[in-house]
């Protein structure tokens, strides 16, 4: 499964977060974290990581953190790199 340069940058966004062992959350709008992050369209790229099952997004306090299975595809890329 090819991922384009938008989505492999919010998993290693993520995956810094759970290398510390915590949780993502940003606290601007989804449109900053685009521009800080250079993402065209964040909403997108995030929706689309969570339909591959990648990430999980807990609504109530709006984090998101790296399933099982997005930690094992970021470290393949890393490795297939």
């Amino acid at each position: 499964m090819g991922l384009n340069s938008s989505q492999i940058m919010v998993l290693n966004w993520l995956y810094n977060f759970h290398k510390k062992g915590e949780t993502a959350s940003y606290k601007g709008t989804i449109e900053h974290f685009g521009e800080v992050l250079k993402i065209a369209d964040p909403m997108n790229v995030i929706k689309s990581l969570y339909d591959m099952g990648f990430i999980s997004i807990n609504m109530s306090n709006l984090t998101a953190s790296l399933t099982k299975s997005g930690i094992q595809h970021y470290e393949s890329l890393k490795r297939n790199n």
